[in-house]
């Protein structure tokens, strides 16, 4: 009898001694994992911005609590085998999605300190969840082992409805795996575009022995869903210190979560304090230096107490492409016609004298980015340059082509990505018309030929009539009576003294407007009396000559102060300028019928006028007066021949 007493002793102490030695080696394992481990960790990663590089990071120190204050400047991140630098940070609290996960079973239902466990563990979370705040960002949910009772509901309130309201028979119920791995089924199935920490309070009692070999599996699955998994372990005083309590401590101390156990006794503790440490992240940004596309790598370190930690190393798939550059809309020939110039003197000019070439920018890879610059190109020459937005416009100048030709086009863009791209060769045909000349311009261009062949046919039909007629004039001019060749002095050619060019800078020509704001009361120094064909004067078109130093004459509305509606009036034909209303000059303006005083033409030089002279614009004749001469024109006499035959 002793002697079976003393077997049983010793199998009893040799399964403790087991059980002392498994567990031990389970701390030290979890203490040198938790000493090696890196206590950065980045969650995820978004490329949705390229080059703008997204990722959140949890950071904890050796004491698993949560940095606070984290800067730029104490952040350098290894993308590939490039040391950027971070852009911003920002601490940021994307809430936890707290799951409770109940295992039903019948040591659920025993009675412990005057209480079902069940009840005392649902009031316990009931008095915790009324002091949660509404506005937080936290989400709760409720899975058993019949599937999931609520789902991300954010009311508490109702959440705390639906906990009450779980009444199962858990005397029949059997302890599985169904609670658990429908709470890491819900965490896997959120997408959150910020990242929400996961937390999974599991309460459940002792588990046959095939469902606990299950847990080493399930619980690498949490920790590579970075989902903290606490565990309430419910049950007799006895299972303390058991083998069958290591495989719940090993799945809370992997994923990072707290181990209680609870014979119905015990305080429960305060998921508070599991959650606290959850509620933050870090948002970082960076500019990325990604060339090309397939598999790259992300890590981060952190100089924290004059020491560098590293984080989790991140591999990910990203696919980038260089932009692509497209014409849009792109002429395909350009006419510069010619404009006739105001001022005879000088060339016409072409128009356009620029055009506007448009671009549209495609990204294949789905990632829209701004451009650096954009240059347009014409025949490999540098002809516009967009350094700032918009860079899908250019004005291209037309100017220097005055020749027909064809231009080839190319733009070349670069993205902040620092990706370059180029369009194809877009050819452009520049055709510069010809204006149809009139017949003035034509008789100006080739006056000289028409001068040089007048004076041609001159010479020969005098050469003809002289070697024709010479000797038979007097037989034909015998019978003719004698007469004696008249001259009208009234029509002979005066000579004008013309004068030195006069220096203009006092005078401004007067537009029509500015002749009709001046004061019609104002007196007036001289007129001009319109001439009829037998130079008798009209007095009713008669014109005043405006009381101002420079008066302009011609058929363009706009630019003279004295319109003169005849087609053999030049536009601007001619002026006359005053100084104190007694001296007066005309000067011609480059008309094509030119300006004649007395018969005699003027030149741009100019020439003075007198009182009573005679003025012809083309084919009107005007007479000249002042109204109060301060002498009478001094008359010159011709000598005056008569020769009678």
């Amino acid at each position: 009898m002793i002697s079976n007493i003393n077997n049983s002793l010793m199998t009893t102490l040799k399964r403790n001694m087991i059980a002392l030695v498994l567990t031990m080696l389970f701390i030290i394992s979890t203490a040198v994992q938790a000493a090696e481990s890196s206590v950065l960790t980045i969650l995820s990663l978004d490329t949705s911005q390229f080059p703008t590089i997204t990722f959140y990071l949890q950071p904890f120190d050796a004491n698993d609590i949560f940095m606070d204050d984290l800067r730029t400047e104490d952040l350098r991140i290894e993308e590939d085998d490039n040391i950027l630098s971070a852009e911003s940070v920002q601490k940021i609290e994307p809430g936890v999605h707290w799951i409770t996960a109940i295992n039903a079973g019948p040591r659920l239902k025993d009675l412990a300190g005057g209480a079902y466990r069940i009840d005392s563990l649902r009031n316990h979370l009931l008095n915790w969840i009324q002091f949660q705040s509404a506005s937080s960002p936290n989400d709760y949910s409720l899975t058993t082992n019949t599937g999931v009772l609520i789902s991300h509901e954010q009311d508490t309130q109702v959440w705390s409805e639906e906990l009450q309201s779980y009444q199962p028979d858990f005397i029949l119920s059997q302890p599985n795996l169904v609670s658990l791995s429908q709470a890491l089924d819900l965490a896997a199935s959120s997408k959150d575009e910020v990242p929400q920490k996961y937390a999974i309070l599991y309460i459940t009692p002792m588990m046959p022995q095939e469902f606990r070999d299950q847990l080493p599996g399930m619980a690498e699955r949490a920790k590579q869903m970075d989902v903290q998994v606490d565990v309430w372990l419910v049950g007799a005083g006895t299972l303390v210190n058991s083998n069958g309590e290591i495989p719940f401590k090993q799945l809370a101390e992997i994923t990072g979560g707290s181990y209680f156990f609870f014979s119905g006794v015990e305080d429960l503790p305060n998921p508070s304090s599991s959650l606290e440490k959850l509620r933050w992240l870090y948002k970082i940004q960076y500019h990325s230096r990604m060339q090309s596309g397939g598999i790259h790598t992300l890590s981060l370190s952190l100089l924290h107490n004059q020491e560098w930690k590293d984080s989790n190393m991140l591999s990910f798939k990203f696919d980038v492409l260089p932009p692509n550059p497209i014409f849009f809309s792109p002429p395909s020939e350009i006419i510069r016609l010619p404009i006739k110039s105001e001022n005879r003197t000088e060339e016409d000019t072409l128009e356009p004298e620029n055009t506007e070439i448009s671009i549209l920018v495609e990204f294949p890879d789905q990632y829209k980015r701004e451009l650096t610059f954009a240059r347009l190109f014409a025949d490999d020459v540098l002809v516009a340059r967009n350094m700032d937005p918009p860079f899908d416009r250019f004005l291209w100048d037309l100017t220097p082509y005055t020749e027909s030709q064809t231009v080839n086009l190319k733009v070349e863009i670069q993205d902040e990505a620092g990706f370059s791209a180029s369009t194809i060769g877009l050819p452009v045909q520049i055709t510069i018309a010809t204006r149809k000349r009139t017949f003035f311009e034509l008789i100006i261009d080739y006056q000289a030929w028409i001068i040089g062949a007048a004076v041609l046919l001159t010479i020969t039909l005098l050469t003809t009539a002289f070697f024709t007629f010479r000797g038979k004039g007097k037989y034909l001019f015998a019978n003719l009576p004698s007469r004696r060749k008249t001259i009208d002095p009234l029509f002979q050619m005066v000579n004008i003294k013309q004068l030195a060019p006069i220096k203009q800078d006092g005078l401004q020509s007067v537009s029509p407007a500015a002749a009709q704001l001046a004061d019609s009361s104002a007196p007036t120094g001289a007129i001009l009396v319109h001439l009829s064909d037998t130079l008798e004067e009209i007095e009713s078109e008669t014109i005043p000559l405006p009381p101002i130093d420079e008066v302009i004459f011609g058929r363009h509305k706009n630019r003279v102060t004295i319109h003169l509606d005849d087609t053999s009036v030049s536009g601007v034909h001619a002026r006359i300028c005053t100084q104190n209303q007694k001296e007066y000059t005309i000067y011609d303006e480059g008309s094509v019928a030119g300006t004649w005083v007395n018969y005699a033409p003027i030149s741009v030089l100019g020439a003075e006028l007198q009182h009573g002279d005679t003025i012809q614009f083309g084919r009107l004749t005007y007479r000249f007066k002042i109204l109060y001469p301060d002498s009478q024109p001094e008359i010159i006499l011709l000598p005056y021949n008569e020769k009678t035959k």
